[in-house]
């Protein structure tokens, strides 16, 4: 049978699963029938409301609202997804895994307007979940088909139309100049700053292959602080050097928008300059995506709970490149892709703050459909 062990994001109806059970594990397990409002009680969907369209099992991560005798199901799971910040503040306290508990959620207070509204809000709602879920769909296409396109370009299996030739074999160290950082912990970070800067733990923010400083801020450092680290200037490439998986080993963003100003590589992060006759502008933030670099990097990180990366050995890795007229078509196609993906991750966020604005309206009685 179906195992349930978490809440999808997208939908307010959960349609699948990924796992399931024998059926003598499911004859031990607790079975929720399809209808069932389900919110999760921890992990990263902590507090979100969804209604299950299947019958399935599921563990003590979900809990389930049974028997419910008063209100539309959907209009139920909408404003209880209006408490769902309320419920991670109230669990965050205490140590370990944060749980929410069935007292926590037997005090939600919901305000039923008539039937008939509660049917409308509902609909009016799910129609917006609706298009969230389309949009997922074409973001999640969309990702897939430029994962498909850099395992081939960026492994020479698919060239050009003009582009022939071996790709050249090079260290790091002879194609890449490592400059200073600084070194300071968050605690140095101060609003009144003058030097941008850019740590470790940014990188494994959601950060892509290119990070421009006029677009996206940075925190703040005094100059005082930051001892003799180098400034950084377009083109660079940053990458951390500690992660604490190993999705994360070598994550690197190239630089934009630095040139002019203030902008320095601090904790736990490597400094590169590329040759300028070897790595052409754009395309050094996609040779992390390189299978073959992927691999190298993680052979050579150290470490247990933190996988960390060192100068010395990640001078001596190898890497087969093209020529720089070829990285420079190779970077185009991808920064294309990555430009309509985050139309797509922009349009997502207006839609997603269209129904937050939705929801404040409609279930607070400020705005009356019926």
């Amino acid at each position: 049978m179906a195992s349930l062990t978490g809440i999808p994001r997208a939908q307010i109806e959960v349609k699948g699963t990924e796992g399931a059970l024998t059926k003598e594990g499911a004859k031990r397990s607790r079975v929720l029938e399809a209808g069932t409002v389900i919110i999760a009680n921890s992990g990263a969907t902590l507090g979100v409301a969804k209604q299950l369209g299947i019958t399935c099992c599921a563990n003590d991560g979900i809990a389930a609202l049974q028997n419910l005798s008063d209100g539309n199901k959907k209009f139920v799971i909408q404003f209880i997804n209006t408490q769902t910040k309320r419920l991670r503040e109230r669990v965050a306290t205490g140590v370990g895994q944060p749980n929410l508990n069935t007292s926590l959620i037997s005090k939600i207070q919901i305000p039923f307007p008539p039937p008939d509204e509660q049917e409308a809000i509902a609909e009016a709602l799910s129609d917006v979940d609706a298009l969230l879920t389309s949009i997922d769909a074409a973001i999640e296409k969309k990702r897939n088909v430029k994962t498909a396109t850099m395992q081939r370009l960026l492994t020479g299996e698919e060239r050009l139309p003009g582009f022939k030739g071996e790709w050249g074999e090079y260290r790091v160290g002879d194609i890449f100049q490592f400059l200073k950082t600084a070194n300071n912990p968050r605690r140095d970070l101060s609003p009144e700053g003058t030097v941008q800067y850019l740590h470790y733990g940014d990188l494994h923010t959601g950060m892509g292959p290119h990070l421009d400083c006029r677009d996206q801020p940075l925190p703040t450092i005094e100059e005082k602080r930051i001892g003799s680290a180098d400034w950084i200037r377009d083109g660079d490439l940053v990458m951390a050097d500690a992660s604490e998986d190993y999705e994360g080993v070598g994550k690197s963003v190239e630089m934009r928008g630095a040139d002019g100003k203030k902008v320095v590589a601090g904790l736990h992060t490597l400094l590169l300059r590329g040759r300028v006759d070897a790595l052409a502008d754009g395309f050094k933030g996609y040779i992390q995506y390189i299978p073959e670099v992927r691999r190298k990097l993680r052979r050579i990180a150290t470490g247990t709970s933190v996988y960390g990366l060192s100068k010395s050995k990640l001078r001596d890795v190898e890497i087969s490149l093209p020529q720089r007229d070829e990285q420079r078509a190779i970077a185009e196609i991808l920064s294309d892709m990555d430009a309509e993906i985050e139309a797509w991750e922009k349009r997502r966020a207006k839609t997603q703050a269209v129904k937050t604005g939705m929801m404040q309206e409609l279930l607070t009685g400020e705005t009356r459909l019926v």
